[in-house]
């Protein structure tokens, strides 16, 4: 017989022969509507393909040509997203697709700090450039959250509505009033709890000449307590008598 046995092997390879490929740096909500994509500069790029779709598996994606290393896309609200960007050289010469990433277009949340002094809870937050407003919530004792105070744009607030001996938590979010009058709200920040503790009465005095009896003063906190104990301790006991 004329006829030999042939075996063909095909094999396919990911080596982009060592073309360096960007990979995404930076994705945030910039606006309402607005995603910001930033990506690592590539020195001998002539621009940049950025891949945009609803996943990885979308059949459908919208591809944009980008000179620079960075581009604002109009989004929805909800709407879940992924990006990847390639660089393109000379003659038409290709990258690999950097690392997808994923994003949900929403209200990025808040950071919330909180400290106490002198009967006033301080709160502040970061503001976030195209929101609405901010509401402030308020739990004490392990109650309900309730809105303690809506903030419009300002960013920090002092309660002064506060008691001795309660536990307060706190928490803020941003909110955005769309064009068909729909409120948009972010995720809450972070809780934080801030006990309010009784004040130690540091400054005190005694007379023991009175009469044969011993008269004791001392500051008062205010009209937050309900009153005052006195205890006293033997001094060669500590015991109290």
């Amino acid at each position: 017989s004329n006829y030999s046995n042939f075996c063909i092997k095909m094999f396919t390879t990911d080596d982009d022969g060592g073309i360096e490929s960007p990979q995404i740096t930076d994705v945030v909500m910039t606006d309402v509507d607005k995603i910001q994509i930033t990506w690592q500069t590539i020195s001998d790029a002539l621009s940049y393909e950025l891949w945009i779709g609803d996943s990885l598996n979308d059949a459908t994606p919208e591809i944009i040509s980008v000179t620079g290393n960075t581009y604002t896309y109009t989004s929805t609200l909800g709407e879940a997203y992924c990006f990847k960007v390639k660089a393109i050289y000379a003659n038409n010469v290709t990258s690999l697709y950097s690392i997808p990433k994923s994003f949900e277009a929403e209200i990025p949340k808040v950071t919330l700090n909180a400290s106490y002094s002198n009967e006033v809870v301080s709160l502040s937050w970061n503001a976030i450039s195209f929101v609405d407003g901010y509401k402030l919530y308020r739990s004490v004792n392990g109650g309900e959250y309730e809105l303690l105070k809506e903030m419009g744009q300002l960013t920090s607030y002092e309660d002064k509505d506060v008691s001795y001996m309660d536990s307060c938590k706190y928490y803020v979010v941003a909110y955005v009033t769309l064009s068909n009058n729909t409120t948009v709200t972010s995720n809450h920040s972070a809780v934080k709890t801030v006990d309010i503790p009784i004040p130690s009465l540091y400054t005190y005095q005694y007379n023991n000449n009175f009469y044969g009896k011993i008269v004791i003063s001392w500051n008062p906190i205010g009209d937050k307590v309900a009153g005052y104990v006195i205890t006293a301790e033997d001094d060669a006991t500590n015991e109290q008598v």
